[in-house]
C-alpha cells in the first residue's frame, strides 16, 4: 500500500483510463437505460401499491446483469412485492456513468413521475474512481458526498423514505490494476465515510456495500460479470438484498406508525451527527 502511494499522479491517470476503457468496451451494446427500465412487480395482490424510485449510476441502472429481470429494478420489485404481499412500482431514472452532481437532475426526473414512497440511491463509484490524488481528491469526495445529502433532503421534502447505498469497495474489482486498484479502495473508503455522515444528517439510511455486499464479490468471482468490475446477476442479489431488508422492515405492520410506506420521522433525540471533515 505504501508503494502505491509512492505512485505518480500522472501514472495512476493512465492506469485509470486504460482500464475503465476496457471496462466500457466491454459493455458496449448494453445500454443502462434498458436494463433500468421501469416497471409494477406483483400486480395480483389486492393491497395499496409500493411507489419505490431507483436513483444513481450503473450500479443502480444494473450494468453487467444478464438481462433485465437480474437488475436491482426487477430484484428490489418481486423482492418487496412477494415478502409484503403488495403491489410495487419501480420508477428508475440511474444511468451508467453518473456521480452525485447528476442527482439533481434525476430527483427532478423520478418526482416528475408521481409521489414515491421510498428512494433507493447508489452512487459515488464513479467519484471516487476519478478523484485524483492529494487535496484535490479530498475536495472532490467532500463535493460529492454534498451532493448525496442535497438529493437526499431534497427527496425528503416529498415524504419519501430515502435508502443510500454508499461507496463499495473498488478494490474487489480485478479490472483495476495495482497499483491503481489501493489507491482507489482509499478513495472509496474514504468517500463511504462522507456519505455515511451526511445520508444519517439528512434523514436518509445508509447501506454500506463495502461491509454486506463486496467481501462476497471478493470471495466468489461469479457475482461479477465479464467486464470484471460491475455485478453479475448473482452480484446484484447480494447488493439488493440489504435494501430489499431496510423497505420490508419499514413496511412491517408491526412497526408503530407506519402507513403506506412510510415509517417514522426520527425523533429530537435521535438526531444524526455531522459529516466528518
Amino acid at each position: 500500500m505504501a508503494i502505491a502511494l509512492a505512485v505518480p499522479p500522472l501514472a495512476l491517470a493512465a492506469q485509470a483510463r486504460s482500464a475503465f476503457r476496457r471496462i466500457v468496451m466491454t459493455n458496449r451494446g448494453r445500454p443502462s437505460i434498458v436494463l433500468c427500465a421501469s416497471g409494477t412487480y406483483g400486480e395480483d395482490y389486492n393491497s395499496d401499491q409500493v411507489t419505490i424510485g431507483i436513483l444513481g449510476d450503473s450500479l443502480a441502472a444494473g450494468l453487467g446483469a444478464d438481462d433485465v429481470s437480474g437488475t436491482p429494478s426487477a430484484l428490489i420489485g418481486t423482492g418487496v412485492a412477494a415478502r409484503t404481499q403488495r403491489p410495487v412500482r419501480i420508477v428508475n431514472v440511474a444511468r451508467a456513468g453518473s456521480g452525485a452532481s447528476d442527482l439533481a437532475r434525476q430527483t427532478d426526473r423520478v418526482l416528475a413521475q408521481g409521489p414515491l414512497d421510498f428512494a433507493v440511491l447508489v452512487v459515488g463509484a464513479n467519484d471516487a474512481a476519478f478523484a485524483t490524488p492529494g487535496s484535490v481528491r479530498d475536495r472532490t469526495l467532500k463535493s460529492s458526498a454534498t451532493n448525496l445529502g442535497q438529493a437526499i433532503a431534497g427527496l425528503k421534502q416529498n415524504a419519501t423514505e430515502v435508502i443510500c447505498c454508499t461507496c463499495p469497495d473498488l478494490s474487489v474489482a480485478p479490472a483495476l490494476p495495482v497499483p491503481l486498484r489501493w489507491i482507489l479502495r482509499l478513495s472509496a473508503q474514504r468517500l463511504a465515510q462522507l456519505q455515511h455522515a451526511h445520508i444519517l444528517r439528512n434523514g436518509g439510511i445508509p447501506v454500506p456495500l463495502a461491509e454486506l455486499a463486496c467481501p462476497a464479490y471478493a470471495a466468489n468471482p461469479d457475482l461479477l460479470s465479464d467486464d470484471r468490475f460491475h455485478p453479475s446477476s448473482a452480484g446484484y442479489q447480494v447488493s439488493s438484498a440489504a435494501v430489499i431488508d431496510e423497505i420490508t422492515h419499514l413496511l412491517s405492520p408491526t412497526r408503530e406508525g407506519v402507513t403506506i410506506g412510510r415509517a417514522p420521522r426520527p425523533t429530537a433525540a435521535q438526531s444524526s451527527p455531522a459529516a466528518p471533515d
